[in-house]
């Protein structure tokens, strides 16, 4: 029968051991029962480990660990491990581990939160970061103020469950979704929202995906590895070229055309619509407006007008001059 031991020096410092038989149960009692000269926390805490003690709570540094190993190093305030080795390495505060081996490598980062199996596992320095989901920022080392919400979310690109770049450092990315940027190792200030978004990108910044797989690939082929300044709105939405710079590509499955390019829809597009007066580089376009009687009030000078309902050549065609003045068009 498995019991547990539970062990408390005053009202600060209490550690339970779930690990024991009943016969390793009733030596601890008795040990613990016995007279005792008020040992440190920490000597306490050192023993408790050292025979597999899984559950520490410390009113002293308001630290509660659940888990073998959890929070093995008590020594900085208001951090909370739940599960198998998290947190073992931490020396700083305000963090919360929840899932084997969570932020296990974590030293000196504080503000963090990861939640899932080895969420944030190899993170050491890197503070305010949120890793949700198995394996979601694996194998981030250094980097701050990162959100990954999915299964290997910004993962860091594992092979064979090992990181192909140590001491990585991205900061301030947002990754939503399974594999969203996957490969990040050194990019930073990217969004990927979306399953796989964004997931080939290693070193490129400032990126914004939305949709599944958007700006995974290139033209159909290869990853999008290096694009910067860019941004992908739609599924599988791709980038003309790898290191493409500040390409804009909208739509489902749209193709971008390089660097400095806007490009909105598909080859099976038919038409555009744009609502309202178009400028281009800061000049009016000409419009062409369409009714059914001839034009009347307000108008920019430019502006076109066609009735649909005219009898006669002479009233299918207006144009705005002066400016708030049609004029019609006289059609030989």
């Amino acid at each position: 029968m498995r019991l547990f031991a539970f062990f408390c020096i005053g009202a600060m410092f209490c550690l339970v051991d779930f690990t024991g038989t009943s016969g390793a149960w009733a030596q601890d009692h008795a040990a613990a029962a016995a007279p005792k000269r008020s040992p440190t926390p920490a000597a306490t805490r050192a023993a408790a480990q050292s025979a597999g003690a899984n559950f520490l709570i410390d009113n002293a540094t308001n630290n509660l660990g659940i888990g073998y190993q959890s929070l093995a190093n008590d020594s900085a305030c208001c951090n909370t491990a739940v599960g198998y080795g998290t947190l073992v390495s931490n020396t700083a505060a305000n963090n919360s581990a929840f899932g084997a081996d969570s932020l296990l490598s974590n030293t000196t980062g504080s503000a963090n939160t990861a939640l899932g199996n080895y969420a944030a596992f190899s993170n050491t320095t890197g503070g305010s970061n949120t890793a949700v989901g198995t394996y979601a920022s694996f194998c981030d080392t250094l980097g701050n103020g990162n959100v990954a919400v999915g299964t290997d979310a910004l993962n860091g690109g594992t092979v064979g469950g090992a990181c192909q770049i140590t001491s990585q450092n991205v900061s301030y990315n947002t990754a939503v979704g399974n594999g969203a940027q996957y490969n990040d190792t050194s990019g930073s200030e990217n969004t990927g929202v979306g399953q796989g978004a964004l997931y080939n990108i290693t070193t490129g910044s400032y990126d914004t995906a939305l949709g599944f797989n958007a700006g995974e690939y290139v033209n159909g082929a290869g990853p999008n590895v290096t694009s910067l300044d860019s941004t992908y709105i739609g599924a599988n939405s791709q980038a003309n070229a790898s290191g493409d710079t500040n390409e804009i590509v909208i739509g489902y499955a749209t193709v971008g055309n390089g660097s400095n390019t806007t490009t909105i829809g598909n080859g099976s597009t038919t038409d555009t619509y744009i609502a309202g007066k178009l400028h281009v580089n800061g000049a009016l376009q000409a419009t062409v407006l369409t009714g059914a009687a001839a034009p009347s009030g307000s108008c920019t000078v430019g502006e076109l007008y066609m009735n649909t309902a005219a009898t006669s050549v002479s009233t299918v065609l207006y144009v705005c001059y002066p400016a708030n003045t049609w004029t019609a068009i006289t059609v030989p």
